[in-house]
């Protein structure tokens, strides 16, 4: 999934929390499904909320630790999806969240 993202990054329905988290997808509209990735200088975080039933999610944390494939992946991506923010709004949103849904469904199934 990271491979596709870093190439498709333009594809997907990103967004930034408060804490300077980059998120791919959302959880307040339906389907609920959203993967939240935290960098630090150590480890990166990939958080999952992908929502298989009403109620019922699917899909694990995974922590990837400094000087790992996983973890200069995400730091990469992190990086791509901040600048993709600054610079390109003229996205569909209706479009992206569905190319989003899609990869998480796939992914996480």
């Amino acid at each position: 999934m990271l491979k596709e993202l870093i190439k498709n990054t333009h594809k997907y329905f990103w967004n930034l929390n408060s804490d300077g988290d980059v998120i791919l997808g959302s959880s307040d509209l339906d389907p609920k499904a959203r993967v939240t990735f935290t960098y630090t200088k150590k480890w990166v975080y990939i958080a999952p909320i992908v929502e298989d039933m009403p109620g019922t999610y699917i899909g694990k944390p995974e922590i990837f630790l400094k000087k790992t494939a996983e973890y200069e992946q995400v730091v990469e991506l992190i990086k791509l999806v901040k600048a993709f923010l600054k610079t390109d709004s003229k996205l569909n949103p209706d479009k992206t969240f569905k190319n989003t849904m899609k990869l998480l469904r796939k992914y996480y199934q």
